[in-house]
């Protein structure tokens, strides 16, 4: 378990990527907010929301301290949704 302060800039702990869902579960019509942190301010993350094989959104963002995602949870995505987070570094 980690105590944080979820409106902080920064993560709870020194690391490239942090992130987090606001809820575990969500139903059609409600929205998902994942939310980003870095320790590194030149910190970029590519992220990939994915339904089954396919790739229905990639973006590729600039972390700067803290980002915000919202996933708006339509009918098609009923069966669930998985992402992943890439970092990328520029040093």
């Amino acid at each position: 378990m980690v105590v944080y302060d979820k409106e902080s800039l920064k993560p709870p702990f020194k690391t490239q990527i942090w992130y987090t869902l606001d809820k575990k579960s969500y139903s059609v019509g409600s929205t998902a907010i994942l939310k980003l942190k870095s320790s590194n301010p030149n910190a970029f993350v590519i992220f990939e929301l994915e339904k089954g094989r396919e790739i229905i959104r990639e973006e590729f963002i600039k972390l700067n301290q803290k980002s915000t995602i919202s996933i708006p949870i339509i009918e098609e995505y009923r069966g669930g949704l998985d992402y992943s987070l890439t970092t990328v570094v520029d040093k």
